[in-house]
């Protein structure tokens, strides 16, 4: 939303009462507005909620920890009249384009155009994450030619796991999770 850190920042940017209508979406009824997701980053979120400490530093230990025990699932996606199975390490389903910290996972997507960005990423070999990291915080990891990505309006995933985030909270889902949008169902301040 281009609010800044900053507070004196934040609160001119607040002041200028600029409002926008934002998409809102929900996995199996439960609302999500930033970037979820299945897979690693549901169990990194899981163990995180489960470890105790806070911050960046520990939020890179747990997902160091469970990065070489993890391993790929299966997701079964029915979306736009299709059925597709993909084996992947996890699935973000991105409303805006970065997790936070700037780690841009979907950089095209919008909050305000009814789809939503869905990432499969694969595990990448441990020589080939520094390379994943950089394209990642650089917003051009969407480049990376291992990298699916797709818009959808609504779509039903099948997953192996009981499993998600949702922007970052884990939550247990079930293995069929239906993501529909409640398009433009929020009105938000703004960065002009």
């Amino acid at each position: 939303l281009g609010i800044s850190m900053k507070p004196r920042k934040a609160l001119a940017i607040i002041n200028q009462f600029a409002v926008k209508k934002m998409d809102v979406w929900t996995a199996n009824n439960r609302p999500f507005f930033n970037v979820s997701g299945l897979g690693f980053d549901a169990e990194v979120a899981r163990a995180f909620a489960e470890h105790g400490k806070r911050g960046f530093q520990s939020y890179v230990q747990v997902t160091f920890g469970m990065y070489r025990k993890f391993k790929e699932q299966n997701f079964q996606i029915h979306a736009n009249g299709l059925e597709m199975e993909h084996e992947a390490f996890m699935l973000s389903l991105a409303n805006s384009s970065q997790f936070g910290n700037n780690a841009k996972i979907a950089p095209q997507a919008s909050t305000s155009d009814g789809l939503l960005d869905l990432c499969l990423v694969p595990k990448f070999p441990l020589h080939e994450v520094p390379v994943a990291a950089v394209r990642l915080f650089r917003g051009t990891l969407f480049k990376y030619g291992k990298v699916k990505f797709m818009q959808v309006p609504e779509c039903t995933i099948h997953q192996s796991s009981r499993w998600m985030h949702l922007d970052g909270d884990p939550v247990e889902c079930g293995n069929e999770i239906h993501i529909k949008a409640l398009p433009q169902g929020l009105l938000v301040i703004r960065k002009k």
